[in-house]
């Protein structure tokens, strides 16, 4: 028997609602590929909340004495907070 496939507005409504949608955030080192760490927002959360925890979170992973140096983040992340602690860094 053949599988029927649901519409694709059915689907897309689905995602709209944020019941279905995550935001992955990884932390990682670019160099050797390590993941520092991990978070997974749900869908219907704005992109640039809670980065500035997160980021504090992948700092406090890594190795006593070891500092981020650089920071590459997409525009939710351009916020003066974010700067600001990266600075002092």
């Amino acid at each position: 028997m053949p599988v029927k496939s649901l519409p694709i507005k059915r689907i897309l409504n689905g995602l709209n609602k944020g019941n279905k949608g995550y935001i992955a955030m990884v932390g990682h080192i670019a160099q050797t590929g390590q993941i520092v760490a991990t978070d997974f927002k749900a869908g219907n959360v704005l992109p640039n909340t809670d980065n500035l925890s997160f980021i504090k979170i992948c700092q406090n992973a890594l190795p006593k004495g070891t500092n981020i140096k650089k920071l590459r983040i997409d525009s939710a992340g351009h916020q003066a907070s974010i700067i600001d602690y990266c600075i002092l860094l």
